[in-house]
């Protein structure tokens, strides 16, 4: 009974074969527009092209030694390519043609595998490659046909690939002939229609589907839309979501005509997570390797391996199978999608107790197991290239397919393969700072990054900080997050924070003198100190004295200023002190105390000054001193004495009392500063006082800057300063100028003796009390020496002049006398001789 069932069914379906062929052969035997049919015959063995009006050409430049690719029998005849071989028809007219169609016939042969292929192309008005058909591995024989057309050309290619895959059989494929034609009249129509799509006709993660739109010329017309997966719609602007080519056709009572359009997708680069291709022994029905999975299998039919498939057959009817992947790791994954290739041949039933059906599910994170594929008898009319179903946009930390099947009869079947999951890598983000900010570096570099190179960056920070570039370069201390997310909208998006930290703590520092310069001592030290660890000393002063030690010894009178400078953020701290003299005295020239009403900007008195104003601020006297406040940040006021006399003075000092109050600034565009220069006999400004930021950490006894030892015949003094805030000020007092009287130092002479008429030198010895002098003589006859002791031959007064470097003198005069009175005489003769 069973081998009469099966002769019947197998009857059958053989008249069902030859019936579906024979209307096939009906269909394509004579289109109302047949445009062009070309094929192979005729040629000889070894063609690679022909130029013919039906003519074409073959592309082997990415072939590597390909045993056979040309005409061969009648046919282009591909075997072991090795690479990838091209078919280029020639580019034929359709000129007059609307809604026309491409075919080519191709047979394959020999044992082959899933990544072998033939993969059919059209190009319209010399416009892109369109893909409409392929396969892969050994398929038979198909006569692939594309969906409706229209343009002025067309040209049709075909692209082939096998290689020396180790088979019993060799890879060949073959291109029997080709074909543009019109399947239905009329030929020619006057309706005229295009396809559009929004977005650009691009899929993306921002925008999973799309709606087509479909415009024609004429009112009322029926749309007819086909398209990948077996999509169709009678909407004028049906939604889509898979990519492909969507075809629509319009009608009415004129005729018809059709459009396509190519729908693509940017949704990342997928990677391959999982892929199980059942290379594995036929009856296989667990496997343990990289790509696990089980099965639960029925008592009875067949549920396992074959011929590198999952086949399911004669499971009964109240049985079924089930196949279950592994537990698949997708935690580092986004956009996770799941695909496989369903198959089936005989005669299935899509109901009642012989129902046959093959369902898809998955689980995620071991949750709710969901079906995602309902399938019941035949699929894709038992079409050898089956059908692919899937399901994406899939997120979490694992997942797992479920197959479940069944066939009620022996002589039905359900195969499975290609079982895939991909995904998208997740973005991460990475974020570090290079330093921190300090009084050296006033802006740090933030470095960002991702492992991905397809992504956007976007920062913020503090103050409404914001930026899109990977790195950045600030000014602010606090936390910066970097975010980053795909450019093309897909997948995570990943965060990363820094925190850019700030050092400008000053160092303390403290300043004295230890000692005064006097006629009897020549130096003081300056002593400078901080509790900062590791800080650098500099001291200036007058006559450009410079010092990085930090107790330098000095010998002159003036303003000493200490900087100290934090190595670690490059931080300043100032004081300064003056080193005064006890030898001599000092003589005001010009003192001006500010004793003047408040507001006052200029005086013509005794001491008369002026000044040059900033439009904004306050720049004038303030309960007797001169205050600076709020001149603005581009702005800043100069006070400029009179003209002051000091022709024939000596050593002549200026001194300035300074105060601040505030917060005051020494860095950056809102810099406070109070600077202080003199010009001698109306030449150039010289600077002797730079200060900014608070005057000696904003100390009500101020600080007092000056410089001496000036000469000349004129003196002026300027002062420029500016704040950039209402609570910052600048005060100064006391501007005084003196002259300094030397000091006295003892002086001592001595001579030893008289000038005679045996003695015509005498020694004279000088001396000083003070070991450190310089000795000067003047006498008669305009004699001079610069020795202690002297010898002279001159009577008269000798004057000695002793001199320190402190300026302090003395002197002595000593008279040399000198007796050369001759003695009188008187003479005579008293007798004579005999």
């Amino acid at each position: 009974m069973k081998t009469i069932y099966t002769t019947l069914f197998l009857l059958k379906s053989y008249i069902l074969s030859i019936g579906l062929l024979l209307l096939t052969i009906q269909m394509r035997a004579s289109p109302d527009c047949p445009i062009l049919n070309g094929d192979f015959h005729g040629l000889s063995s070894g063609t690679t092209s022909d130029s013919n009006a039906t003519g074409w050409y073959l592309d082997a430049s990415d072939l590597n030694n390909p045993l056979f690719f040309a005409v061969k029998s009648n046919r282009i005849h591909a075997e072991h390519l090795g690479g990838e071989g091209v078919w280029y028809s020639e580019v034929f007219s359709a000129e007059g043609y609307s809604d026309f169609q491409v075919s080519v016939k191709i047979h394959s042969e020999g044992d082959m595998n899933s990544s072998e292929y033939a993969r059919m192309y059209y190009k319209i008005d010399g416009g892109p490659e369109v893909l409409f058909a392929q396969r892969t591995g050994n398929f038979g024989t198909i006569d692939f046909i594309s969906p409706f057309l229209n343009g002025s050309t067309v040209q049709i290619i075909v692209k082939l690939y096998n290689y020396d895959n180790g088979g019993s059989q060799t890879s060949k494929y073959h291109i029997e002939k080709y074909a543009v034609f019109k399947e239905d009249g009329p030929c020619n129509s006057s309706i005229s229609v295009s396809a559009t799509a929004t977005n650009g006709g691009i899929l993306t993660c921002t925008n999973p589907s799309l709606t087509l739109s479909a415009n024609s010329n004429v009112s009322n017309p029926t749309y007819s839309w086909t398209g990948p997966n077996n999509f169709s719609s009678s909407l004028q602007n049906p939604v889509i979501s898979i990519p492909g080519t969507y075809t629509v056709k319009v009608t009415d009572s004129s005729g018809s005509t059709s459009a396509s359009i190519l729908i693509t997708e940017n949704k990342g680069i997928s990677e391959i997570i999982w892929l199980e291709e059942f290379n594995l022994s036929t009856g296989t029905t667990s496997d343990s390797g990289s790509t696990a999975w089980t099965t639960q299998n029925t008592s009875s039919g067949g549920f396992h391996v074959k011929d590198n498939r999952f086949k399911v057959n004669n499971t009964g009817k109240d049985n079924k199978g089930i196949w279950t992947s592994e537990s698949i790791d997708i935690s580092d994954k986004t956009n996770v999608k799941i695909s496989l290739n369903l198959y089936s041949t005989g005669d299935m039933e899509t109901n009642g107790d012989g129902l046959d059906f093959i369902d898809i599910y998955y689980k995620l994170d071991d949750g709710q197991k969901i079906r995602f594929s309902k399938n019941s008898g035949s699929i894709n009319g038992n079409s050898t290239s089956g059908k692919e179903v899937s399901i994406g946009s899939l997120n979490g930390s694992s997942l797992q397919i479920i197959v479940k099947s069944r066939t009620t009869h022996s002589s039905e079947f359900y195969y499975f393969d290609n079982v895939k999951v991909v995904g998208i890598s997740t973005v991460d983000a990475t974020a570090f700072v290079d330093g921190e900010l300090s009084c050296i570096n006033n802006s740090v570099i933030i470095t960002g990054g991702s492992s991905d190179n397809h992504v956007n960056y976007t920062w913020t920070g503090p103050n409404g900080f914001t930026a899109n570039t990977k790195n950045i370069n600030v000014s602010e201390p606090g936390d910066y997050t970097l975010e980053v997310t795909p450019n093309n909208g897909c997948g995570n998006t990943a965060n990363a924070m820094v925190t850019v930290t700030q050092d400008i703590t000053v160092p303390n520092v403290s300043a004295s003198v230890d000692g005064t310069l006097s006629c009897s001592s020549g130096s003081a030290t300056l002593k400078g100190n901080s509790t900062t660890p590791n800080v650098t000393y500099l001291w200036t002063g007058p006559n450009n004295f410079s010092s990085s030690l930090q107790n330098p010894t000095v010998s002159q009178t003036g303003n000493y200023s200490l900087t100290v400078t934090n190595p670690n953020n490059g931080c300043t701290s100032s004081l300064s002190v003056n080193v005064a003299s006890t030898g001599g005295t000092q003589t005001n020239i010009w003192f001006e105390k500010f004793n003047l009403s408040t507001g006052t900007t200029s005086d013509s008195g005794s001491t008369a000054w002026t000044t040059q104003n900033p439009s904004s601020g306050g720049f004038h006297v303030k309960d007797n001193r001169f205050k600076v406040n709020n001149t603005g940040k581009d702005k800043k006021g100069i006070w400029t004495s009179e003209s002051i006399d000091i022709k024939g003075k000596n050593d002549v000092n200026i001194s300035v009392l300074l105060y601040s109050t505030g917060d005051m600034e020494d860095t950056g565009e809102n810099l406070d500063f109070i600077d202080l220069y003199y010009k001698i006999n109306e030449e150039q400004e010289v600077r002797f006082s730079k200060n900014s930021g608070t005057i000696n950490n904003n100390s009500s006894s101020g600080t007092t800057v000056s410089i001496g030892s000036l000469s000349g015949n004129s003196l002026q003094i300027i002062v420029k300063s500016r704040t950039t805030a209402s609570d910052e000020f600048y005060y100064f007092d006391n501007v005084k100028v003196t002259e300094k009287n030397p000091g006295t130092i003892d002086a001592t002479a001595s001579v030893e003796g008289i000038l005679t008429c045996i003695n015509d030198v005498v020694t004279i010895t000088g001396g000083s009390s003070d070991n450190d002098v310089n000795y000067n003589w003047t006498g008669p006859n305009n004699f001079t020496a610069n020795t202690k002791n002297i010898n002279v031959s001159e009577p008269g007064d000798y004057t000695l002049e002793v001199t320190n470097d402190n300026g302090c003198a003395g002197s002595k005069t000593v008279t040399v006398t000198q007796d050369i009175i001759v003695p009188n005489v008187s003479a005579s003769v008293d007798g004579t001789l005999s």
